[in-house]
């Protein structure tokens, strides 16, 4: 496990949160733009870790950026989705969002389609 100096000590990093720092480092890359959201009361019960907007082409009439929801929940490497998590998924897939979990920074180049190859 990775660890991080902080401070007057030292903080254990744990694989999902190094992906999430890796997550956020390629999406920005790519100006994707995305926000964390923060888990406690009041929060709807299975949302994502991450929300934002992708835009993903453009509008064949317009030539304006097609802009779509996008919610990434970013597991451990042996996460599964709890029944909340599924239950989110569908709600926001059903609504025109794209929901991708990851699992592996692969799950959101592949999810989004990114031109990365040159990258890794």
């Amino acid at each position: 496990m990775e660890t991080e100096v902080r401070g007057r000590g030292k903080r254990k990093i744990t694989p999902e949160t190094a992906l999430k720092a890796r997550i956020k480092k390629l999406l920005a890359t790519f100006r994707i733009w995305t926000f964390p959201v923060l888990q406690g009361m009041g929060a709807h019960p299975g949302i994502a870790d991450r929300l934002g907007i992708w835009e993903n082409g453009c509008c064949p009439h317009c030539g304006g950026q097609v802009s779509r929801p996008l919610a990434l929940e970013i597991k451990s490497p042996k996460g599964k989705l709890t029944d909340n998590q599924r239950a989110f998924q569908e709600h926001w897939s059903q609504r025109g969002g794209l929901y991708v979990p990851v699992w592996q920074e692969e799950d959101v180049i592949e999810a989004l389609k990114l031109p990365v190859k040159t990258l890794f």
